[in-house]
């Protein structure tokens, strides 16, 4: 699969992650949450396959967002709101029971997780634009 077919795939799968979490955070906030994160990381990683960097298996969205920073000092600014650290934790926070017994997402980790992922989103997109049109029926 070409090198646009293959980051197109990982932007629908993104996106896909970000619809079933806005659709489910009042009914469902902590699988909101993991799925905004979702999103965010395939967005990332979206970004990254473009641009040809090795993929390596992880949810650390502060070395993901570095390693789009490499590429593109505009990515910096996902730093200003929410720390892309916090993010790595909603990957398996509220997925098991945790040792600390907060097994449910506090408003704020919830509006966090939104924001991050709309941001990762909406930079990802603009970026990545040529692969939008150049895919998109």
């Amino acid at each position: 699969m070409d090198r646009l077919s293959e980051t197109l795939r990982w932007m629908l799968i993104a996106e896909r992650d970000f619809h079933l979490a806005l659709d489910n955070q009042d009914r469902y906030p902590e699988e909101a949450v993991y799925h905004f994160q979702q999103s965010a990381e395939k967005y990332l990683k979206a970004f990254l396959f473009f641009h040809e960097k090795p993929l390596k298996r992880t949810h650390d969205m502060a070395a993901l967002v570095l390693a789009c920073v490499a590429e593109d000092v505009e990515f910096l600014r996902l730093q200003k709101d929410v720390d892309p650290g916090d993010m790595t934790l909603f990957a398996t926070r509220y997925r098991y029971p945790n040792e600390d017994g907060i097994d449910s997402v506090s408003a704020e980790d919830r509006e966090n997780a939104s924001l991050f992922a709309a941001q990762v989103r909406s930079l990802v997109r603009a970026k990545l634009a040529v692969v939008l049109v150049t895919h998109t029926p």
